[in-house]
């Protein structure tokens, strides 16, 4: 059976931010998430993906009525056949990455500087430097979180991919993603990755955050808009805009903070920038408060 325990939100979000609590089931194996997903059916309870909380602002609330799913305790298998890669969700992107350059396949090495999980990347299509991980799915393995069934998502049915868009929905849980990958040389593919992780070493802001705050708008860069509109340095509690980065709010302190200064934050850089160029700006980050009214309509 899985185990639970009830955390502080500020210790789940990688910028800190959320002054609540929520239950968090860490799950071993598909078996004991059935089990919890049977459990809170019963118990008239929701229930969310957690994974590595590295885009995910928490709650300033506590509501007994939700938990989240962990599953980076279980879900770490991998399995490599002719450029096939199986990869449990728990598996941390650049943990990932690093195996495939290991075993001479190419394509991973431009997203092992994006932090989370792979289920995390997966729902998110997470990219990097031009490049999305919906370039290489072939097959996702999906439990819905309201009815436990079980969906494998391939050919024409793993439709929806987009920018930052993915055909798994918040309702649905990712246990397995099945990635096809290009033949390289294991010594060109560590030098890949080597640069990378040197290139994202000298761009990344220092501080706790949740990566960049905002997709890029259709031929606008969204950092390049909210340096101009003067955003660099605005702080709120804890939170503050990088001053090296413009799509970045760090929490320099590390120091728990409050979603709702982090939220307000985003909404000030979003209005900024409305109304000097006249874009809307919409945000990468999850907000857990959005994401429960979301599932209340």
């Amino acid at each position: 059976m899985a185990s639970s325990t009830r955390e502080n939100w500020s210790s789940l979000s990688g910028i800190r931010a959320g002054a609540g609590q929520v239950e968090v089931f860490r799950i071993a194996d598909e078996q004991e998430l059935q089990d919890v997903i049977r459990r809170a059916l019963q118990a008239g309870r929701k229930l969310f993906p957690l994974g590595a909380g590295s885009n995910l602002i928490g709650s300033d609330g506590t509501n007994e009525h939700v938990a989240m799913i962990d599953g980076r305790k279980g879900l770490t298998q991998i399995r490599c056949s002719h450029g096939r890669f199986s990869v449990g969700a728990g598996v941390p992107l650049s943990f990932l990455a690093a195996r495939a350059a290991a075993a001479g396949l190419k394509g991973l090495c431009e997203l092992s500087g994006i932090p989370g999980t792979l289920g995390g990347a997966v729902a998110m299509n997470a990219g990097a430097l031009g490049h999305s991980l919906s370039e290489f799915v072939e097959r996702l393995t999906v439990v819905d979180l309201d009815t436990g069934e079980r969906i494998v998502l391939s050919g024409d049915s793993l439709q929806g991919w987009g920018y930052r868009q993915s055909p798994v929905t918040n309702r649905q849980f990712v246990v397995e993603a099945e990635l096809r990958l290009e033949p390289s040389l294991s010594s060109v593919e560590q030098g890949r990755l080597q640069e990378e992780r040197l290139r994202r070493a000298q761009v990344t802001p220092k501080g706790c955050s949740c990566g960049s705050v905002f997709r890029n708008p259709p031929g606008q860069v969204a950092g390049k808009l909210l340096e101009e509109a003067g955003c660099k340095g605005k702080c709120m509690g804890p939170f503050s805009v990088s001053q090296q980065h413009a799509n970045w709010i760090v929490n320099l302190s590390g120091a728990p903070g409050c979603a709702v200064d982090c939220r307000q934050l985003v909404q000030w850089m979003q209005e900024k920038v409305a109304r000097k160029f006249g874009v809307d700006l919409r945000p990468e980050w999850r907000f857990f408060d959005d994401l429960v009214a979301c599932d209340r309509k």
